[in-house]
């Protein structure tokens, strides 16, 4: 049976190009189609992360920060590394980048178009979409997931502001990764971070950690008096707004059906802090050396122990939330940069996980990780 393709990616977003990009750099001669259902493309975001996995899209990084700090109940850690960074690279240079290499490598990106029934015809799939059936080896699906109905441990939300200001406000050399705010209520922790482009320029974001049953406080507000404190009134134009919220909770194992699921839809999101983009990357990778080489497709891309970790943190956090300013200040105090990045990026060798794990607060820890939630947590969770 004729294919029209042999891998069909639907969804055309970071998970769905990274892919296709990592399938035109090590599986050069599999024909590749990208369905996305949008009709162009935008600056609808901006990915951040550390520097510790290699990725094909660096001419689309604007900045990096070498220097980075945690500041709560008025101590402050400041970190620093000649190695490490934290990059920013914003959406529309990832969308130009890949569509660039989709192109130069043959493969069709197809959008405004909608995919739907996905079925196995033995060896072959077969995509119902709105331009007709496409017959495929292989279906990755990027889509959007439906959302889960089980309550999440704890709900990240953030609003940010890309802003420039009349007078000099911010410090380029160093950004404020989490600057932690007084909570107006229990089960809510609130932060500011602060990636300064310049002097004048950078993007303010106010992040909530709630427990999922509390109403959203009005971040707009405490963001605008955020502005007036650093630049006074009317000192600041917003030149682009983002928004979002995570759910901070432990996928389960994300089943391969007809279609193998990709990006958020893969569990590619980090339960613990909610970073995805290093993750797309070393799926995208891993997926491609392997189709190939002819291998089985694997359904991790990270070391299982990474999944324990993350599952101990959100238990200790959703024991006491009120201590994660505590947990990130100790962290960021007693870790050191090269053990403590990889760390956070799943790159750490199993002596700097340890000599991290050492560095947070033993009894809330152990706790987390031996003993189940009590019932008062568990109505929460």
């Amino acid at each position: 049976m004729t294919l029209d393709t042999d891998v069909l990616i639907l969804g055309g977003g970071c998970a769905g190009l990274s892919l296709a990009v990592a399938l035109a750099q090590h599986a050069p001669r599999l024909r590749v189609t990208t369905l996305e259902k949008r009709t162009g493309y935008t600056r609808d975001r901006t990915w951040c992360f550390w520097s510790t996995t290699d990725h094909p899209f660096k001419a689309g990084i604007t900045r990096e920060w070498h220097s980075w700090r945690v500041q709560a109940d008025g101590e402050e850690a400041r970190q620093s590394s000649r190695t490490l960074c934290y990059q920013h690279l914003p959406a529309d240079n990832f969308y130009a980048l890949a569509q660039d290499r989709m192109t130069r490598a043959g493969q069709p990106l197809v959008l405004g178009a909608q995919a739907g029934a996905i079925r196995a015809d033995g060896s072959t799939m077969v995509t119902e979409t709105d331009r007709g059936a496409v017959r495929s080896r292989w279906v990755f699906d990027a889509r959007t997931a439906e959302p889960d109905s089980t309550r999440p441990a704890l709900l990240q939300r953030f609003l940010g502001w890309h802003v420039r200001t009349l007078q000099p406000c911010f410090d380029p050399a160093c950004m404020d990764l989490m600057d932690f705010q007084t909570s107006t209520e229990p089960g809510r922790t609130v932060f500011f971070y602060v990636l300064p482009f310049s002097a004048h320029e950078a993007l303010v974001e106010i992040t909530y950690l709630d427990r999922p049953d509390l109403l959203p406080e009005p971040a707009e507000q405490r963001l605008l008096q955020r502005m007036q404190q650093m630049c006074g009134e009317g000192g600041y134009e917003v030149v682009y707004r983002e928004c979002g919220a995570l759910p901070m909770r432990m996928e389960q194992s994300p089943a391969h059906g007809p279609a193998i699921p990709i990006g958020t839809r893969g569990g590619r999101v980090k339960p613990s802090s909610g970073y995805a983009f290093q993750r797309i990357q070393r799926q995208s990778r891993v997926l491609a050396q392997a189709l190939a080489a002819g291998r089985p497709l694997p359904r991790r891309a990270e070391p299982a122990y990474y999944r324990w970790l993350d599952g101990v943190f959100l238990a200790a956090l959703q024991r006491h939330p009120e201590r994660a300013p505590h947990y990130f200040l100790r962290l960021f105090q007693r870790g050191r940069p090269e053990a403590l990045v990889p760390f956070l990026s799943e790159t750490a060798s199993l002596p700097d996980i340890l000599a991290t794990m050492l560095a947070l607060p033993k009894l809330d820890f152990a706790q987390a990780a031996l003993l189940p939630a009590r019932p008062s947590e568990r109505e929460h969770a």
